[in-house]
């Protein structure tokens, strides 16, 4: 028994304290900027949709490598107006909210290396959103999920990362809005993003 409550006590230490040079264990520090075309929001009966524009976000992270798995931390903001787009799929941007409608995001992200590349890797990361979207005077909070695939490359003390992403969450809107006849289908997106890490 003892022995036993040794040895996970030393897993422990050495997934979270001073892990050995064969884990890899490291924290690192980045700065990210994501490209996301959005649809979904709000839909009326004829199939026009009133979504946020597509957008540039900024941000920050930080990142704990442990071997093929890693843990990381993202808080973003993206500027941006509504969007229109018809029955045939083609878009309007509307700057109809003078202070347009941007979002501030929170990120967690948990996954693992699916293979090497070389010196680099390819890895599939998960996790939860927060999203703070504020339109005319109102900070809508809406609670949704992330999945990338990323391609990392070392750069000396540096690491780049290229990802595709696909998120879900709630739409951005209020159901108090609009009449009744107009839906408010989950919010998609699909994102390319790029960050540079300095490990720690």
């Amino acid at each position: 028994m003892t022995r036993s409550l040794s040895r996970c006590l030393l897993i422990l230490f050495m997934l979270w304290g001073a892990p050995p040079a064969a884990l890899e264990a490291q924290w690192s520090l980045g700065a990210l900027a994501v490209y996301s075309d959005f649809k979904g929001g709000a839909r009326d009966p004829s199939g026009l949709t009133l979504e946020p524009s597509s957008r540039f976000e900024f941000g920050i992270g930080a990142a704990r490598d442990i071997g093929r798995w890693q843990l990381q931390f993202e808080l973003g903001w993206a500027p941006g107006h509504l969007s229109s787009r018809d029955s045939t799929g083609e878009t309007l941007q509307l700057d109809v909210l003078a202070e347009g409608l941007p979002r501030y995001r929170a990120t967690a992200l948990f996954g693992r290396q699916l293979t090497a590349l070389g010196a680099g890797r390819l890895s599939l990361m998960a996790g939860p959103t927060l999203d703070l979207w504020q339109g005319d005077g109102d900070t809508r909070p809406r609670v949704g999920g992330q999945v990338r695939l990323v391609l990392e490359a070392p750069l000396g003390r540096l690491l780049l990362q290229n990802y595709l992403g696909y998120s879900l969450s709630g739409s951005p809107f209020n159901a108090s809005e609009f009449t009744s006849d107009i839906a408010r289908p989950a919010l998609q997106a699909i994102s390319l993003g790029v960050e540079i890490r300095m490990r720690l």
